[in-house]
């Protein structure tokens, strides 16, 4: 039995059992085994993730029933110690982490991972039947809080491809929601819509992606099919006021004005602190403090990104591949062979990253205006195509 095959056989019927269970799952099946029949089930019924622990993607990551994050390596009947090691990597990001693999193997190693604070899974692929080995706690989770935000937002978008900013490149857009719910008590999707229509909001047929971001920004939530508004999107809702923006009229009247953060800072300020209180945003704005106002490469951005914080470059830097090439190289430590060739990188840049987060991070005061908006993506130059970041306080 192939590895590939073993192991897609140990991951189908434990992901089954995790979900029977009531554990929150999220699966990383790269490209080259989605065709597998035991990988395809999976990969069309349960939503995937492209979370960055260490060096690697969790097979499997997600909460507890009660409420704890996990990640969990799998693995069939070979490379047992390597999953060990892997296994032993997730525990700085996450509250239990597992080794799970075919139960007639599985003793090779389990002695060493409950004495090292790994639990197992091991998995009968006849029966589907699963004997679990609870992990001790680990001490150190500086990655913690990243996991588990990353997790938190996943859940709410049920999408991991929801970080990148929609395609239109007015920062305004995410808060027509709240104006949608503050002030006409249009509380459904289908409300909202029809509220946009009605008022030729502009990018109105875009409306279910500005009700994600905002979503995903913290501003909003479902609740009962209904949404309605955070704490911070009250704040929101106050710092419109200031400027008697109660309506989508209002709303759509203040669009246009030129860049947020020199005509409208309250406004600036709000939105870039709702960004901030998203982890890999959060990082980006601060390599971008750090490197001050000279001006960054794409190039040098990235490889910085690569190098100190690959699960931010995957997330919304990273164009999702089929082959899954770029999170390979950075997971076996060959992350320069990505942004030392300016060619290679620029087929991999996300163009919503060089165009439309360049668009909203001038808007709000990020990057400096003569930061190249760069559309369409075959004209990037990694190597000469530079940002100019802004000095900002970042909350």
């Amino acid at each position: 039995m192939g590895n590939s095959t073993a192991e897609a056989d140990v991951f189908a019927p434990l992901v089954e059992w995790l979900d029977g269970q009531g554990y929150e799952c999220f699966i990383h099946v790269p490209g080259s085994h989605r065709s597998i029949n035991g990988y395809a089930r999976l990969y069309e019924r349960y939503p995937s993730h492209s979370i960055t622990i260490g060096p690697y993607k969790p097979d499997v990551v997600g909460f507890t029933p009660a409420n704890r994050v996990f990640a969990i390596e799998v693995k069939g009947t070979e490379n047992l110690r390597k999953g060990l090691g892997q296994a032993l990597s997730y525990q700085r990001g996450v509250d239990h982490a597992y080794l799970a693999a075919d139960d007639t193997v599985l003793t090779r190693v389990q002695d060493i991972a409950v004495s090292k604070g790994i639990g197992t899974l091991g998995v009968n692929p006849q029966t589907s039947s699963i004997s679990q080995e609870f992990p001790s706690s680990a001490e150190m989770k500086d990655l913690l809080y990243n996991t588990r935000h990353q997790l938190e937002n996943m859940l709410v978008t049920t999408n991991e491809c929801s970080r990148r900013l929609p395609n239109y490149a007015d920062p305004l857009n995410q808060l027509m929601p709240i104006v949608a719910i503050a002030n006409h008590d249009h509380t459904t999707e289908e409300a909202i819509g029809d509220l946009c229509e009605d008022e030729s909001y502009p990018y109105r047929s875009a409306y279910k992606r500005m009700i994600r971001l905002a979503e995903y920004l913290g501003m909003i939530r479902l609740k009962s099919g209904e949404y309605q508004l955070t704490e911070q999107g009250l704040m929101g809702e106050i710092v419109l006021r200031g400027y008697d923006v109660e309506t989508i009229s209002d709303l759509k009247a203040l669009k246009g004005g030129g860049q947020l953060w020199k005509k409208h800072p309250p406004i600036a300020t709000y939105l870039r602190n709702r960004f901030a209180s998203n982890p890999d945003f959060r990082t980006l704005f601060e390599v971008l403090l750090r490197h001050g106002n000279g001006g960054i490469s794409i190039q040098e951005l990235c490889g910085t990104l690569i190098d100190n914080y690959p699960s931010t470059f995957i997330n919304i830097v990273y164009t999702d591949h089929e082959d899954d090439e770029g999170p390979t190289l950075i997971e076996q430590g060959r992350g320069h062979e990505i942004y030392n060739n300016p060619e290679y990188l620029k087929r991999i840049v996300h163009s919503q990253f060089i165009s439309n987060t360049a668009s909203q991070f001038k808007s709000l005061g990020v990057l400096a205006s003569d930061s190249p908006v760069i559309e369409p993506k075959s004209a990037l130059n990694p190597a000469t195509d530079y940002w100019y970041p802004r000095e900002f306080q970042l909350k």
